[in-house]
């Protein structure tokens, strides 16, 4: 019994190459014209019209569910939470490696090439073009086997998870919080926050200055 999720990428400025394959069951890709229109007739749910019809590229995760209990599954039912979170951490993977901006507002999941249903949620994506060469595929995928496994609890998790944020904050304030929390979960992680911060941001700099 195969499962599959399809996250589609925004904003449609976005340049990548055909395929990018990030591990096992995991690729980034273009989308099919086939896939277009089944997502026609399956809805959609928080996409403009404008994006949709410029839609080039996804993220694909598929999985046999036998093989592998790290597939989000129970009594057959899909953990749509597990698999929001296995897209984020592309997008942050995505995100820490270029510049630019990108993102997904809506995936789709699929049992034996069936669908099975949707989560969408509203996200505007602001900053400039997102572009990944044909050359940089290989530093990039090792870069994103590095990252995929950080916890939650792991405070270098914590900051990137903060800077994922920031391109779908719309407001220049949140984004400013988002990194100043970013930076207290690496440097100021004691007592007597905004000196440990300034003195632990001034060692860092030194060193690779």
């Amino acid at each position: 019994m195969e499962l599959r999720a399809l996250a589609y990428l925004l904003p449609f400025r976005v340049e990548l190459p055909v395929i990018i394959n990030l591990e096992k069951g995991v690729v980034i890709r273009e989308i099919t014209p086939d896939e277009k229109q089944g997502k026609i007739s399956n809805g959609i749910l928080s996409m403009r019209r404008f994006d949709f019809d410029q839609l080039k590229y996804c993220i694909e995760i598929k999985k046999d569910k036998k093989v592998s209990m790290s597939w989000p599954t129970s009594n057959d039912e899909i953990s749509f939470d597990k698999v929001e979170k296995k897209f984020d951490k592309i997008i942050l993977a995505l995100r820490l490696f270029n510049t630019g901006c990108i993102g997904y507002n809506e995936f789709d999941i699929f049992l034996d090439y069936k669908w099975t249903g949707a989560i969408s949620r509203i996200t505007y994506f602001y900053g400039n073009s997102y572009k990944l060469n044909k050359s940089q595929i290989e530093d990039f995928v090792s870069f994103y086997n590095q990252i995929k496994d950080l916890e939650s609890i792991d405070f270098s998790s914590i900051a990137m998870e903060r800077f994922r944020m920031i391109n779908e904050r719309d407001n220049p304030e949140d984004r400013l919080i988002d990194l100043f929390v970013a930076l207290e979960s690496l440097f100021g992680i004691e007592q007597e926050l905004t000196y440990r911060l300034a003195l632990s941001l001034s060692s860092y700099l030194y060193d690779i200055g």
